[in-house]
């Protein structure tokens, strides 16, 4: 058996017989079992990626009849393809060649598959592919002084005197295009077109200082250069429907790296708060940011972007990479966010790991304040400010100040309405932190790293006695991120809250992967981060249900 991945996605025998399944789907399962580690996956993540917009039973009857199909069109091959009740796998694995030539294509470039999560592991193999090309072609840099950790490369163990550096690929400042392909004709639609190019706007602008240009396709004051992305709108009104179509296309080659495409009810008012609709827009934003930094990667910026990505992995190495990345970045026109996401790490570090307070949260205060000095009325910025000054410091007046700051910068920013929100919990505004957290959940719907507002809505949820809905929040985070300690941690105290000991004792044994002193009298402790179970009176209630 012998797996095409470069150009045309196909599947051939050793005779050279062509053995891919023609639906897209099918096609769509087996290029993820065969780019993923060890050609395995669970049912569940497969399920995810090509049916997200379906139930779980459905999902499953959708996979177990793909699965069916796939059989039928690898014939004797398909012995090769394992299954049980929570995975598929090949076995034994099939060679695969990511590489390729130069002359192959694209990867999985004939592959259409029309579900989001699906263009995202897409989009996110294509630039790890091209990342490991240049990195594999050792194109020599002199050390750039300025920044001397920027090159690094995405999801990198090796240190950075171990890392060759890649050829910088553009020398225009990090831009993003947003081009409206298709003018509408009726004053609704265009009052639509323009909301969403707002939205598309606003979600790039919380990754930073990336320059925005609407409807230019070079770069101001940099002749004949490009914008590393743009992001094509297209807006169709028909009947009593709205039709949505993104594409994000990607420099050089003018290639598409991610395509989204959402129908909406004809409905103004629904259309600029809807879910659907800020998924798109988030998820567009995603992949042109990925575009952007992978052609930054030896600038502040680039360095930045993976900075964060690696501080909402959770764990001590990436937050270690993380800080090696941003310290790099200190440096140049991005230094005020460089400065507040080194801050919000150290925080992670002291609050999530338990590390000693001192040190560390006396750097997290410094950078914080050094941060604000530069901000520039950057929401992010003080949004991240107001985080480390309320969590590490118990200064909430100055907390919600900062908070405030940020949101008058950007209304719908989920930075700054998570920030808000937790100022006016611990103030006792219950009610309106939780609308507030709503909001903000809202707003970060399908970004990378939604999960951590699904935590901040879990604690909301808890302030207004809300505990079953709380819970569902805090299983939504988990979901998200598994590794997540927070949301396991309020799992287990949810579920002995309202009587579940044996779901709060499936997820003790899952927390104790990560802490293995872990135990469910923990949660008494004075220290224990389950700030607003204390703070609620909670912890009373705890202890009893322990006796």
């Amino acid at each position: 058996m012998k797996a095409f991945v470069r150009g045309p996605f196909r599947i051939a025998d050793a005779h050279g017989e062509v053995k891919t399944p023609k639906g897209s789907k099918e096609r769509g399962l087996l290029a993820l079992l065969l780019l993923s580690p060890g050609q395995r996956r669970t049912r569940i993540w497969l399920q995810d990626k090509l049916w997200s917009d379906r139930n779980p039973e459905q999902g499953s009857v959708s996979l177990r009849q793909a699965l069916t199909n796939i059989r039928k069109a690898l014939g004797p091959l398909s012995d090769r393809l394992q299954a049980d009740r929570g995975a598929l796998w090949f076995d034994p694995p099939v060679p695969v060649n990511l590489a390729g030539n130069d002359d192959d294509g694209e990867i999985l470039q004939d592959l259409d598959v029309r579900d989001p999560e699906f263009s995202d592991w897409l989009r996110a193999v294509r630039l790890k592919a091209e990342a490991a090309a240049e990195m594999a072609a050792g194109v020599p840099l002199p050390a750039l002084a300025d920044h001397p950790f920027t090159s690094l490369p995405y999801d990198t163990n090796l240190a950075p005197q171990e890392m060759p550096r890649a050829a910088p690929r553009s020398a225009a400042p990090p831009a993003v295009a947003i081009l409206q392909r298709k003018q509408a004709v009726s004053d609704e639609g265009r009052f639509l077109m323009r909301a969403l190019v707002d939205r598309l706007a606003a979600a790039l602008h919380h990754s930073g200082d990336v320059m925005i240009l609407i409807d230019e396709e070079t770069v101001p004051g940099h002749p004949g250069a490009r914008p590393s992305a743009a992001i094509e709108v297209e807006t169709l009104g028909e009947a009593e429907s709205w039709y949505l179509l993104l594409r994000v296309i990607g420099q050089p080659g003018n290639r598409c790296v991610w395509t989204g495409r959402q129908r909406l009810p004809f409905s103004l008012g629904a259309n600029w708060t809807s879910q659907p609709m800020q998924a798109l827009v988030n998820r567009a934003a995603a992949a042109a940011i990925d575009l952007v930094s992978a052609a930054h990667r030896t600038s502040p910026y680039g360095a930045i972007q993976r900075a964060v990505r690696r501080i909402y992995d959770f764990d001590r190495h990436g937050l270690e990479a993380a800080d090696l990345l941003l310290r790099g970045a200190e440096a140049g026109d991005a230094s005020g966010l460089a400065l507040a996401w080194r801050s919000f790490g150290n925080l992670t570090r002291a609050w999530e790991f338990r590390e000693e307070a001192g040190a560390v949260w006396e750097e997290a205060t410094h950078l914080s304040e050094e941060s604000v000095a530069r901000a520039r009325g950057h929401p992010v910025i003080l949004a991240l400010a107001a985080q480390v000054q309320m969590t590490l410091n118990g200064d909430y007046d100055y907390g919600l100040h900062l908070a405030r700051a940020a949101v008058s910068g950007d209304e719908e920013n989920p930075y700054a309405l998570d920030s808000l929100s937790l100022a006016l919990q611990a103030q006792g505004a219950f009610e309106e932190g939780h609308m507030l957290a709503e909001r903000a959940r809202a707003a970060a719907t399908a970004m990378p790293n939604s999960f951590s507002w699904d935590m901040q809505c879990c604690l909301t949820a808890i302030g207004i006695g809300q505990l079953e809905e709380a819970r569902g929040l805090a299983l939504s985070a988990h979901r998200k991120m598994p590794v997540y300690r927070p949301a396991l941690r309020y799992l287990v105290a949810l579920n002995l809250l309202v009587g579940a000991r044996d779901e709060a004792q499936h997820y003790a044994t899952r927390l104790r992967q990560m802490e293995p002193d872990f135990t469910q009298r923990m949660l008494l402790q004075p220290t224990y981060p389950v700030e607003t179970l204390r703070r609620l009176g909670l912890v009373v209630v705890l202890e009893q249900r322990l006796l």
